[in-house]
């Protein structure tokens, strides 16, 4: 009880009885007001106390603050509004019936509904996305609502807390109006002292510098009763320090805690931790002292204790420093002496190898730019967080090979790859039951786990990375890199490529030793975007771990954002043992496993080692992925041009069923290329492949944000590397390019380019003397309209300015009668412009009859157009499609439905039903076709062959999507007979392809 300041006033109103009404109004609001105060549980049973228990608690705290010797310089006026203002300040938390019905019919309440549904994170955030904003009404799926009606109580709380310190003021006016409490008044006191006392309370709440202020804040001094005199500005100041330091563990009734439930808001119990975590507490005129010991059942609970705890004593530091500076203008006379300072403060976890890197909330940021760059970024691929992960191992693993001394300058890719064998990177990926684990089936859910031995992730390090785009600040980082070979240097900076875990998850687990610092850390971040705003925890780790860092992170997959996946030979499907056929498979399952191939892919030029494993959630065996390495192969070419470290690879295309691409490449990772800048003709070769390796250069000036393209400004000097690598192979063959003969033709002919012409000129002037290989006659029947005669060639390749000097010899094709219609290279640009826009028109819209026929010697298809309206295709076109055309893995070819086949009708296809299958496509179309039953499948020497299986589960499936309308074992007898005839047709066809299919088919009789 606040014993010295009521005896105070006691004294004072006995030394002068006009002094006494204070007396008689202290007497009746002291017993009323503490009365109405215990209601305020009834809308705040998750709250502290804020009853008569807190009040007398105040003044306590002031009491302990003034001294004994300063209480009796006190007016009688001061003690009364301390008293009082002790009292009263709160009784704005209580809200009557019609003040509910106001509010809730308020604009502004709508408002604050509607911000709380736009806040994804508020804990009412489901509550009131049940609220209608137009009709004004709630909608509830619950039969009994029990916790609505306790989330509702929490709505309205927070709505009024906000008010209370201003509400405050309007009922100590009218007390018995707005709350039907009589607090008799009279005017022996003037109204003006409850305008005061009101205005002391309603500061409780306010900045301080509206305290302070001479025109809206409070008065220095004012008229008290009698000859008093008051100090509203003092007592007000007093006010806010003895509420703020009403600290201890008592605060919480444990009455209301059960009242309030096991789900009452978060901020609740940890505002209770942070009272109960008080072990120290000192409180006098001359110093005040604190310390906390924070406990909870887990980490996070402790560190939010901790944070609110902390910010609860910056608040008393800033409030004392405050009022400190501004003493001259709070305090009543000099007598007062000065405030208690601030002494010996700490804030402790329980667990001691819990600590923060900082003297704030570590949190992960993430700026809005940088997330909507990466968010946009996701709708390309949704896996390119995986990449960005395997990316930071990489880099942490050449950060530890250069201070172990392992990396020179000179060191190639393969050179690296050799001596980082002990420093094998390993993946982890375990496939989560949703049923059994009560996630959303709708999703697709992977543990990610990634294992690396490079140089750790020091507390410094973590302090960088909680700021997007601050790791270029880390100075020890940079000078470590700095001093490292150009081509060896990490690919970026642990930043924006990490935040990106951060769209599939909501938390990543990193347990790391750094062998610069010795430092064992374990560190849990939260998504920057999710109920824990960023929220990061850091742990000492007694124990030793080796050096390197672990990564884990539950992965959360989005099926209806998966793209269309292309299965590489590589691919997770095309593995030993595998039998995946896309046009049988569930969808989900077939994009699902595009993290396998996304592992792979990285895996391929990786400098380090990588190694990746696959088991399903409770099995502890794992199936071993494939992710093979390229970099073993000795034809890469190592060059430098405008000081960038580059290598090429190039490649004869010697079987046309190869699915090679021209590939760019930064640092091992395939890359886009700029936005129609490149100049095309130099990557437009179909003989032969290349691929280019960027290997120095900083990735912020190469890529754009999303790291998986080139910047539009680097497009020139992509093509000068580019140029430098074709300029170098063409050197280095010294003429002997026989093989390529035709694609130089190819391009001389159509794709004119200087840079070409200045390599073709100097080193392949013969190869016109082989134009007849890449010329082939077309018999046109009545189409003679569409066909181009040699001379109309030879009159354009006279006025080419490429061919300027060369001479050519046209002797041999004076012929009047040849014509042709294409040139007609498997896969060239004519023959996609040509042939597959012709046949499409002829065959679908004209209906007219063709054969198409093929020939191995010249790679070539000739399409022959007739009028009898029969359409057949040549044993050597069938061998064609399945040896020329059909060039993917794991998928079957389709093959055009032709009069020759009418005994298989029955199992052939609508053209336009192509569309429903997965890992389809036709080449040339026809108004019906057949899907092989052959599956193109690949073994590990990267070899393709051809199999024939799952035929019953092909009819099953071609019958349940009514694309086919005979019973099921019909079908099947029919798809077993297509297949030999498939063989026997091909094995009339031209003796290399013959060989060829025999070769490829091993297990096909």
């Amino acid at each position: 009880m606040a014993s010295k300041l009521i005896t105070h006033l006691k004294n004072q109103i006995k030394e002068d009885s006009s002094l006494d009404v204070l007396g008689h109004q202290w007497g009746f609001d002291e017993q009323l007001v503490g009365k109405a105060l215990q209601n305020i549980s009834t809308l705040y049973p998750h709250y502290s106390r804020h009853d008569a228990s807190h009040s007398k608690q105040i003044l306590i705290n002031i009491e302990r603050i003034l001294g004994p010797e300063r209480i009796k310089s006190l007016t009688a006026t001061d003690t009364w509004l301390i008293l009082e203002s002790a009292y009263w300040h709160d009784i704005g938390m209580l809200v009557t019936d019609a003040e509910y019905k106001a509010a809730s019919q308020s604009e502004d309440f709508k408002v604050f509904i509607e911000n709380i549904k736009e806040d994804s994170n508020h804990h009412l955030n489901k509550l009131c996305s049940c609220f209608q904003v137009k009709n004004g009404t709630w909608q509830f799926d619950e039969i009994f609502p029990y916790q609505t009606i306790n989330k509702f109580r929490e709505l309205f709380a927070e709505w009024f807390r906000g008010l209370h310190a201003e509400r405050s003021y309007d009922v100590i006016q009218s007390p018995w109006e707005r709350c039907g409490l009589s607090s008799p008044r009279t005017e022996l006191i003037p109204s003006r002292l409850y305008m005061i006392l009101g205005r002391i309370c309603e500061m409780h709440g306010s900045p301080f510098e509206l305290l302070i202020n001479e025109q809206k804040g409070l008065a220095f001094k004012e008229v008290g009763i009698g000859t008093d005199d008051c100090h509203p500005r003092f007592v007000a100041s007093l006010l806010r320090l003895g509420d703020l330091l009403d600290i201890d563990d008592n605060r919480f009734c444990p009455v209301m805690c059960k009242i309030a439930g096991e789900h009452r808001p978060n901020l609740s119990k940890v505002h209770e931790k942070k009272h109960r975590s008080i072990r120290h507490f000192r409180l006098d005129s001359n110093q005040i002292e604190i310390t906390c010991v924070c406990t909870a059942d887990n980490f996070e609970e402790q560190i939010n204790t901790y944070l609110e705890t902390l910010n609860w004593f910056d608040w008393l530091e800033d409030e004392i420093k405050n009022q400190m500076t501004n003493w001259t203008k709070i305090s009543p006379s000099k007598e007062f002496g000065l405030l208690p300072t601030i002494g010996y403060i700490n804030i402790n976890f329980n667990n001691e190898n819990f600590f923060l890197p900082t003297d704030a909330r570590p949190e992960f940021g993430i700026s809005t730019e940088k997330a909507t760059e990466i968010l946009q970024s996701l709708y390309k691929d949704q896996f390119s967080c995986i990449r960005e992960l395997l990316q930071n191992s990489v880099d942490a693993t050449l950060v530890e090979l250069f201070l172990l001394k392992n990396l020179s300058k000179s060191d190639k890719l393969v050179d690296v790859f050799k001596k980082a064998q002990k420093h094998e990177i390993l993946v982890t990926i375990t496939e989560i039951d949703t049923s059994k684990d009560n996630l959303d089936s709708e999703f697709d859910y992977f543990t990610l786990k990634i294992q690396d031995r490079g140089c750790g992730i020091s507390i410094n390090d973590f302090k960088h990375m909680l700021k997007i785009g601050d790791s270029a600040n880390n100075i020890n980082k940079k000078y470590i890199i700095k001093q490292m070979p150009p081509m060896h240097r990490p690919s970026g900076t642990f930043g924006i490529g990490f935040q990106s875990i951060f769209l599939l998850s909501n938390k990543v687990k990193i347990t790391s030793h750094c062998r610069r610092t010795n430092e064992n850390t374990r560190v849990v971040l939260h998504n920057p975007l999710g109920k824990k705003t960023g929220l990061c925890t850091f742990e000492r780790l007694d124990f030793s771990l080796d050096y390197g860092t672990t990564l884990e992170v539950v992965i959360k997959l989005d099926p209806k954002l998966y793209k269309n996946i292309k299965h590489t030979k590589d691919g997770y499907f095309n593995q030993e043992n595998s039998n995946f056929d896309p046009i049988i498979e569930d969808i989900n399952r077939i994009h699902k496993f595009k993290i396998f191939d996304k592992i792979s892919e990285f895996a391929h030029l990786s400098p380090i080692p990588i190694k990746a494993e696959y088991r399903l959630s409770g099995d502890k065996s794992s199936k071993q992925i494939n992710v093979e390495s390229q970099l073993d192969d000795s034809s890469w070419v190592y060059l430098n041009h405008n000081e960038i470290d580059f290598c090429y690879l190039i490649t004869p295309i010697i079987e046309n069923n190869s699915t090679e691409s021209n590939i760019i490449y930064y640092k091992g990772q395939k890359i886009n290329q700029p936005s129609e800048q490149v100049d095309e003709k130099l990557l437009s070769f179909s003989s032969f492949r290349i691929k280019l390796n960027i290997l120095s250069g900083n990735v912020t000036e190469w890529l754009t944000a999303e790291r998986d393209k080139i910047r539009d400004n680097q497009a020139e000097l992509l093509n000068s590397l580019i140029f430098e690598g074709l300029k170098s192979f063409i050197e280095k063959s010294g003429g002997n390019l026989k093989h390529i003969s035709l694609e130089v033709n190819h391009n001389i002919i159509f794709n004119y380019s200087e840079r070409l012409h200045e390599l073709y000129s100097k080193n392949l002037k013969n190869a016109w003397l082989n134009i007849d290989r890449i010329l082939h006659s077309v018999k046109t029947g009545k189409k003679e309209n569409r066909t181009y005669h040699i001379q109309d060639l030879m009159k354009w390749v006279d006025g080419n300015p490429m061919l300027k000097g060369v001479e050519l010899d046209f002797k041999t094709y004076n012929d009047p009668s040849l014509y042709f219609k294409a040139i007609l290279g498997n896969g060239t640009q004519l023959e996609r412009m040509w042939v597959t826009s012709l046949a499409h028109k002829e065959t679908l819209d004209d209906k007219s009859g063709f054969s198409f026929d093929a020939s191995e010697e010249y790679n070539s298809i000739t399409l022959t157009f007739t009028d009898d309206g029969i359409k057949t295709i040549t044993p050597n076109y069938l061998a064609f499609i399945f040896l020329r055309e059909h060039k993917q893995p794991s998928t079957r070819p389709i093959i055009p439905f032709t009069d020759e086949m009418h005994a298989y009708e029955s199992i052939s296809i609508d053209f336009n039903d192509l569309k429903k299958l997965n890992g389809s496509h036709c080449k040339i179309p026809t108004e019906r076709i057949i899907i092989s039953p052959f599956i193109m499948r690949t073994s590990n020497e990267r070899n393709v062959f051809y199999k024939k299986e799952r035929i019953e589960e092909l009819s099953e499936f071609l019958i349940s999507e009514g694309l086919i309308n005979i019973d099921k074992e019909k079908c099947i007898e029919l798809f077993n007979q297509f297949s030999d005839y498939v063989s026997m047709t091909i094995m009339k066809s031209d003796t290399e392809l013959q060989s060829n299919w025999t070769r490829i088919t091993p297990e096909i009789k």
